[in-house]
């Protein structure tokens, strides 16, 4: 083979050199070009790839019930803490820790004898100037008729007069102390100012009690009925604002650890702004809480029904995808097995099964497993 191999590249010399040099320029272009396209086919050449397996499943139509589900904390609807208006010691604690009340009911007394005492000083005082100011209006009637018949001086008439106004200031500073004292009595004891119930009383009796001090005697929360705190991300705000446009929104609550709990209420609150840090709103529901059977601190399930969907195109959640500019997306697939990505805009999901507002139509077939290997144009083979 190698001699033939030789002789054969000796005779194309050969017959190389006899060519003209116009001849001999063309015959090396030709040849050069040949062996460029070869390379340049080889390299550039498709590989053949198999189809990627995939599972799908078409687009419908039909109504969807949305829900939202998220957790929540309970707080009381109004808290109340205890303090005293007056400094004085505990003489009386009329309830007990945990103890359910009502608006009005008696909590606490102060000592009341230091006050009582102040307030019959204040009256007796009041009572000493009232009679002071009589006398002097009894004095300024009497010289008055003397001054106009000019018996008497300006001067002493003028004072005389003065006598008499000050004497009734006097009686009117005396009242206002009266009022004060009897304000202070008053205070000596402390009423529930809302029903709920109260928690640990710490005070005990004896103790000095400071006005206004920092330290709570005790604190009331009223929670019947109780709101349920959450927050909800801006991108299902928007069902709940459709909600809350045409109806109150129902809301369910039931227990975190187990289902003892399951409560009806309403959204009775929704925030004025959105917190930049989490982009989240929050949002209270109202609960009657007749059976106590929620306690504030405690942590439930919501689950918000929003307004039904009528008509809408329902794909499986699984095929929908998000990209970095927070897009959803899906694959969908031609006649020709082929996937094409489709941008959608999406309303609400429940139970896997998510409304398509736009993007797509009934019956068009989705991937719902192995979208993750695709890419526009992929070849696929759909899988059972």
């Amino acid at each position: 083979p190698v001699n033939l191999l030789t002789t054969k590249v000796y005779l194309i010399m050969k017959w190389f050199m006899r060519l003209n040099n116009k001849q001999k320029i063309a015959g090396v272009t030709v040849t050069c070009l040949l062996v460029f396209w070869a390379f340049y086919f080889k390299r550039h050449q498709t590989p053949t790839t198999a189809p990627v397996a995939v599972s799908v499943k078409a687009a419908t139509r039909g109504d969807l019930s949305p829900e939202i589900n998220t957790i929540g904390t309970a707080i009381a609807i109004h808290q109340v803490d205890i303090k005293s208006q007056v400094s004085g010691q505990l003489a009386e604690i009329l309830v007990k820790s945990g103890q359910v009340v009502k608006t009005g009911d008696r909590l606490f007394i102060i000592d009341q004898a230091p006050f009582k005492a102040a307030l019959d000083q204040a009256q007796a005082i009041l009572a000493k100037d009232r009679a002071a100011a009589n006398f002097a209006v009894q004095q300024l009637d009497r010289y008055s008729a003397l001054a106009k018949a000019h018996y008497i001086s300006n001067d002493f008439f003028a004072q005389t007069l003065a006598n008499a106004k000050s004497a009734k200031a006097a009686v009117s500073a005396d009242a206002a102390l009266v009022t004060i004292a009897e304000l202070q009595l008053a205070h000596c004891i402390i009423n529930a100012p809302i029903n709920g119930r109260i928690g640990d009383i710490l005070p005990n009796i004896g103790d000095l009690i400071s006005a206004n001090a920092t330290t709570n005697m005790a604190s009331i929360k009223q929670f019947q009925p109780i709101y349920v705190q959450f927050s909800l991300p801006t991108k299902e705000f928007s069902l709940v604002q459709q909600a809350l446009h045409s109806q109150q929104m129902q809301v369910t609550a039931t227990s975190s650890d187990d289902n003892s709990l399951h409560a009806q209420g309403i959204i009775d609150f929704v925030d004025n702004q959105v917190d930049e840090s989490t982009g989240s709103i929050i949002m209270k529901a109202r609960f009657p809480n007749e059976d106590f059977a929620m306690w504030p601190g405690q942590l439930v399930q919501i689950r918000l029904h929003g307004q039904t969907q009528k008509n809408v195109i329902l794909i499986p959640t699984e095929a929908i995808n998000e990209n970095q500019q927070g897009s959803s997306y899906v694959y969908s697939i031609d006649s020709d097995q082929h996937a094409h990505l489709k941008t959608l805009r999406l309303g609400p999901s429940v139970n896997n099964q998510t409304a398509v507002l736009s993007g797509l139509s009934k019956g068009e077939v989705v991937v719902t497993k192995g979208q993750f290997r695709l890419s526009d144009g992929t070849l696929v083979s759909l899988s059972p």
